[in-house]
């Protein structure tokens, strides 16, 4: 477990990544900004993120962290897979509204880069939630790839989405435990 580190890896590597680095001395790889968000490796929920200036960057020092540009963000969109295969897509009310959630059938381009972040991520089965921000100027940036312990949402679902993806999950893990099984 890696915990954020692969952001830095992505971003590297030309992936739709909010720019992200793991060094202060790094930020002239980022896009300039005022401020930049410091968000611990190994944190989730948002404990710990920090909103810096850039004057207090400058003289800061962070280890184990990642540090992204502060971006102007319209909303939060999640692609919720299982076993590698799309079953649902849910997007926030805004950018201080991330749990009003409401399900959408996003553009195909917004499905295919999800789908590029499963194929990266090699997780042979299980549940997967991809996270994006949509940017004020209409960019689809990876937030983070959460596979550990993903928040469902299954209450806002539609009730044929959801006993939908809870027959499928069930399907997933009867044969799950079958190949278990016969290991």
């Amino acid at each position: 477990y890696q915990g954020k580190k692969y952001l830095a890896e992505l971003y590297a590597a030309g992936y739709p990544v909010i720019p992200s680095v793991l060094r202060r001395g790094d930020i002239e790889k980022l896009p300039q900004t005022d401020s930049y968000i410091v968000k611990p490796l190994r944190g989730g929920s948002r404990v710990g993120v920090k909103k810096v200036s850039r004057e207090k960057m400058e003289r800061a020092e962070f280890t184990d962290h990642v540090i992204q540009p502060f971006l102007k963000i319209d909303r939060e969109v999640s692609f919720y897979f299982l076993d590698g295969a799309l079953q649902y897509v849910l997007a926030s009310g805004g950018p201080n509204d991330r749990w009003n959630l409401t399900h959408v059938d996003p553009p195909a381009q917004f499905k295919k880069i999800a789908e590029q972040f499963v194929a990266w991520n090699t997780l042979d089965y299980g549940i997967q939630r991809i996270d994006f921000a949509l940017t004020t100027d209409d960019a689809m940036l990876l937030m983070e790839i959460e596979d550990w312990c993903p928040k469902l949402s299954l209450a806002v679902l539609d009730e044929r989405t959801r006993v939908e993806f809870l027959e499928n999950l069930v399907s997933s893990l009867k044969l799950l435990s079958t190949k278990l099984i016969h290991r």
